[in-house]
């Protein structure tokens, strides 16, 4: 549960992390967004916070932060964009 696990590259133009377990062979992306300051460990260029740069408002706090996981996860389940 709450485990993203790929056997061999994880590759991805934009890859948004919250707070989840995820394990990976090698890491190919572009951008990294995440709120967990230990992966600038894998990938020192890693944005730490800045998601208000990239997803809808309505998933967001006033500063920022993630917070609307469960509306975000709604979302991308159904097929349905939540970058701006």
């Amino acid at each position: 549960m709450d485990t993203l696990g790929v056997g061999g590259r994880l590759s991805a133009k934009l890859f948004i992390e919250e707070g989840h377990q995820v394990e990976f062979g090698t890491l190919s992306v572009d951008t990294l967004l995440t709120d967990d300051e230990t992966w600038r460990e894998v990938k020192p260029e890693a944005i730490v916070g800045g998601f208000d740069a990239v997803l809808q408002s309505h998933f967001l706090t006033e500063d920022g932060q993630l917070v609307h996981s469960e509306a975000l996860h709604r979302e991308l389940k159904a097929g349905r964009s939540v970058l701006r």
